[in-house]
């Protein structure tokens, strides 16, 4: 039975004259973990904040297990809200322990009050969940920046949160300890069972940590999807383009053709995975890394021949650029081992599966 633990419906924010939340809805279930996707100033972190109660909205609401934290004419205090959240900088007070900082919050916590003794075997609990026992007496400068955002994330556990608010917490970090991170960090918040809403404009840490994506685009839900259905069939070619490198092919509708789509492009006609809404004009989204070279691939497909103008080493690939009719350019990646060389033909064959129609 899905139980829809967090409901937000229909929200607008504005600065001013300028709309920052344009109509936002979303669902969170319990246990999931949802990312909020998108580039800067497109309002994920906005979002973020009104869940958190850090900012008021001027109309829709926001429900939590039922009850309304936040509406146009009233507010739940933050403090109130018992919520967890992990930000860009780490926020660990310099001057303290671990044990102290995590104790602090604990110490803060609207309620009953917690015994000496509670508040230790609480510490200890977290630190278990994020595999820092034992460093307790350390201070914040004797940590790495992954040790530190585990402690982050343990002070965020520590009070046993409703759910957890994560801010792009891995972008303070180098490339290989982001990448460490992402799988820890998500063992961490499964292994503790909780609900966890997390921003990023990292589409890789979108897509493999999330259970669902929302795709932010200047204040509107642009696509929302779970990480698979999001990069395999893209809605529109924003979705497709900020989701990785991708070949559009303008083109005009002409009929179905089975369960797919016919569709006319410059010299050729295309077949495509369908699209709801259908118009004259469309575009055809195909990723480099799908098309299949020189196959003898028997399903449903369009088999193009182009000539390579342009290449580039890669390392574990190589990409091609290749002229199509002279009119089309297309790229394609494939393994460093199919090397070819500028000039010299190439057969390309696009499944119906892999091209995908999307609004133009």
């Amino acid at each position: 039975m899905i139980f829809i633990f967090i409901e937000i419906d229909n929200i607008s924010k504005s600065y001013g004259s300028r709309l920052i939340l344009d109509h936002i809805s979303m669902k969170v279930e319990k246990g999931q973990f949802v990312t909020l996707l998108g580039s800067s100033g497109c309002g994920k972190t906005t979002l973020l904040n009104t869940i958190a109660g850090l900012t008021n909205i001027d109309s829709g609401s926001i429900r939590v297990n039922g009850s309304v934290w936040s509406s146009n004419n009233f507010t739940m205090s933050p403090e109130y809200r018992n919520i967890g959240m992990v930000f860009q900088d780490f926020a660990l007070w310099p001057h303290m322990s671990i044990f102290e900082n995590i104790a602090f919050v604990l110490k803060l916590k609207k309620g009953k009050k917690m015994s000496r003794s509670e508040i230790k075997s609480r510490v200890s609990e977290v630190l278990e969940v994020v595999q820092m026992n034992g460093f307790q007496h350390y201070y914040p400068h004797q940590l790495s920046g992954g040790q530190k955002q585990r402690i982050a994330v343990a002070r965020a556990l520590a009070p046993n949160p409703f759910f957890l608010l994560m801010d792009e917490p891995l972008s303070s970090l180098d490339a290989k300890m982001r990448e460490k991170m992402r799988w820890e960090l998500l063992q961490i918040v499964k292994n503790a069972g909780i609900t966890t809403i997390y921003v990023t404009h990292d589409q890789i840490e979108a897509l493999s940590m999330s259970d669902n994506v929302i795709l932010l685009n200047n204040g509107h839900i642009e696509q929302e999807d779970d990480p698979v259905a999001l990069y395999q069939k893209p809605q529109s070619a924003f979705t497709a383009s900020f989701l990785g490198a991708s070949n559009f092919l303008e083109g005009n509708f002409i009929s179905y053709s089975g369960s797919d789509m016919l569709i006319e492009c410059s010299g050729f006609n295309i077949l495509a995975s369908p699209i709801r809404d259908v118009k004259n004009k469309i575009s055809v989204m195909i990723r480099p890394t799908d098309i299949l070279v020189d196959t003898d691939y028997d399903g449903v497909a369009t088999k193009l021949k182009g000539r390579i103008c342009q290449r580039a080493f890669q390392g574990t690939s190589w990409q091609y650029k290749v002229e199509i009719h002279g009119t089309n350019n297309i790229f394609l990646d494939v393994c460093s081992k199919m090397e070819r060389y500028d000039n010299s033909e190439i057969m390309l064959c696009l499944p119906a599966s892999i091209c995908h129609a999307v609004k133009a």
